[in-house]
Order: C-alpha cells, then structure tokens, then sequence
C-alpha cells in the first residue's frame, strides 16, 4: 500500500453525501432447539460480524440540472449475528448447534452522492472510506433492524452498542 494522506481521504470522505440506506437481504433462523415460549428466562449472549471488503461499486452518473456530473455509488454490507444461551465463549471458539438461540443475516446497501467521479479516487482511499465511513453510516440502522427483527422473532435482543461518528476519524488515523 502506498503511503496515504490521512487529510485527503478525509476530504474525500467527508464529500460523500449520504444519499439512502436500506436492507437488500434479510434472513433469520430460530436455533434448531430453542422455543420462543419456554427458553424465556435463560443467560444469553450476541456475537457480530460484518464485512464491508467487497468492491463492488455501483458507480451511476446522475447528472444535475447545473451542468455538473454527480455520481451515485453504491456499497455492499453485509452482518451476521448469532445469540446463544448461556455464558460467552471466547470468540474463536465456534458456538454448539444446541446452544445457538438463533441467527439474524441483514444486508445492507448505502449509496452515496459525490461529485468526483470514482474512477479518480485512489483504490487505497476509496478501500478506507469503505471499511470506515460505509460502516459507520450504517451501524444505527444495522442495530435498530437487528433490535427489531429480534423482538419479532421471540429472541433475546442482541444489544448492539451505539456507534460514535468520531468512530470514523479514529480508523483512519
């Protein structure tokens, strides 16, 4: 990797507007021994993951009635969680069929407007703008989606903790 101002990829971030955000991909599943109505009461326990690597850019000109070209792009997340009856277990360590209470998959696509056109954004940049600033734009609609999806299904609500947006700044320091 090339060395990175730090300075001009938070320029380009901060030129991306936040067009929409919404769910192209939901699946949950009740663990294969756990019932809504008797496994009230148990010790529980969330674990999250989510992966935003994809390069996947949809890049459309939409044009404006100025004159100016304004871009639309389009990234990819996507999030698992899986809550589990009883105590945590270390993250490495995989989570029995018996002890998963169930899991909730969510994909995401976040758009955003910007008036450069992405072909001349640096992979590099554009990669840290991915990992940091897609993620962060899309935490609190991740966390309500997974909150509510879980209060329907009858499972313990995962608790996902509020993001900062000072949280972008700091991964790309």
């Amino acid at each position: 990797m090339t060395s990175i101002d730090i300075d001009e990829v938070r320029a380009i971030a901060v030129a991306f507007q936040n067009e929409d955000i919404y769910p192209t991909d939901i699946s949950l599943q009740h663990g294969p021994g756990f019932d809504p109505r008797t496994d009230t009461q148990r010790e529980t326990f969330s674990r999250f993951s989510w992966s935003n690597d994809q390069h996947d850019v949809f890049i459309k000109d939409i044009g404006t009635a100025g004159g100016s070209t304004d871009y639309l792009i389009r990234f990819h997340l996507n999030t698992l969680t899986t809550i589990g009856m009883g105590q945590a277990l270390p993250s490495n360590d995989e989570i029995p069929e018996d002890r998963i209470i169930g899991t909730i998959a969510i994909g995401f696509a976040i758009e955003y407007i910007v008036s450069m056109n992405p072909a001349d954004i640096a992979p590099d940049v554009l990669s840290i703008i991915e990992r940091a600033k897609v993620f962060n734009d899309a935490w609190p609609f991740w966390r309500e989606a997974l909150q509510s999806l879980a209060l329907r299904a009858r499972m313990p609500v995962p608790v996902l903790p509020a993001q900062r947006p000072e949280a972008m700044m700091s991964t790309l320091s």
